[in-house]
Parts: structure tokens; C-alpha cells; sequence
């Protein structure tokens, strides 16, 4: 199980609190979340999200960077993940279950938002469908890992900032309308 974590400053004390003697999180995990909350910062749409860390150190498959568009019916949870892994991956859920996925995805293409073939969707028996927005090219700058402060120029160039940038731009349009998908063409 989980534990989860609002992606701020005082979220961040109380992971690096709970977890200040775990070599993975130290490592591994704790540099992506610094990392993904500067970006956060220089991210315009990221106000409107909601940012949570959730983290394991012992189910480390799971442990992420989740972010949110608000739903205020909470009947519908479309959001992004960031696995905190050696290797830069975004992934697009389009909702909580399996349903949701297969039937906003068709939506997606027919709305032209997505090509039919232009991201791989990626499910197992465990995990739910969702679109891979990353390639396999894509990882994250072992300087900008490595830094305590970071440059706004430094952050605007790298791969993170650029999958999020262009995946808020394309898909953060999306809404519902009377338990539907509806998608705000601009």
C-alpha cells in the first residue's frame, strides 16, 4: 500500500521525514520529485491540477507522480503518471477503470485530438489500460537530477517539461458534460 503525499513543500518534508532512511527513496525517488516539482512551477496549467506523490518502499512499481484534472462530481478521474524510475515515463489514464479507457480513447481519435496509432496503450492484468505519451528515447537529465537549484532555461529544455507541456496543450481540453465525454476544441 501507498502512502500518498500533496506534491508541495510541506508534502515533501513529510516524505523526506518518513522515509529518510530508505536508500531507494533517497536515491532514486527523491530526485524525480524535486525535479518534477520545479518543473510543476514553471508549468503554466499546473494550478488548475492536482499533484500527489504516491510512494512505497515496498511496492516501488508503484511509486508515482500523479496529476489530476478536478472533477467536481467525482465521478471521473482522467490523469497523468510519472513512475519515480530510473527511466522517463508519462502515462495518460483516462479514468479508473477499464470502461472509462475504452471509451474515451475512440472519442480521442474521432475528435481528432490523437491519431489512431499515435501512442501505444499499455494495460496488464494488474494495471489499466492507459496511453504511453514517452518514447523510449526519453529520459531525464542526470544534471538536472543531480541539481539543488534549478534554472528556469535548464528546466524549459528538458524531456520532462516538454512530454507535459505538449501533453496539458493536447489533452487538458477534455472535459465531461452529462456523464460524457466531452472535448473543447480550441
Amino acid at each position: 500500500m501507498s502512502d500518498t503525499y500533496e506534491l508541495s513543500h510541506v508534502g515533501l518534508e513529510s516524505l523526506r521525514k518518513a522515509f529518510e532512511n530508505d536508500e531507494h527513496f533517497l536515491g532514486i525517488a527523491l530526485p524525480r520529485i524535486q525535479l518534477i516539482m520545479a518543473i510543476k512551477k514553471e508549468l503554466d496549467a499546473s494550478d488548475s491540477l492536482i499533484w500527489k506523490v504516491k510512494y512505497s518502499p515496498v511496492n516501488r512499481a508503484e511509486n508515482c507522480i500523479t496529476v489530476s484534472l478536478p472533477d467536481e462530481r467525482k465521478k471521473f478521474h482522467f490523469y497523468y503518471a510519472i513512475p519515480l524510475s530510473l527511466r522517463l515515463n508519462v502515462h495518460l489514464y483516462l479514468g479508473d477503470n477499464t470502461f472509462n479507457f475504452f471509451e474515451a480513447h475512440p472519442l480521442l481519435i474521432q475528435q481528432g485530438v490523437i491519431a489512431e496509432n499515435e501512442y501505444p496503450v499499455d494495460a496488464t492484468v494488474n494495471t489499466l489500460p492507459h496511453l504511453v505519451l514517452s518514447s523510449r528515447s526519453d529520459r531525464f537529465e542526470t544534471s538536472l537530477l543531480m541539481a539543488t537549484d534549478y534554472a528556469s532555461e535548464e528546466l524549459r529544455k528538458s524531456a520532462l517539461y516538454r512530454l507535459l507541456k505538449e501533453a496539458f496543450t493536447r489533452f487538458n481540453r477534455i472535459r465531461l458534460h452529462n456523464d460524457a465525454y466531452f472535448f473543447m476544441i480550441k
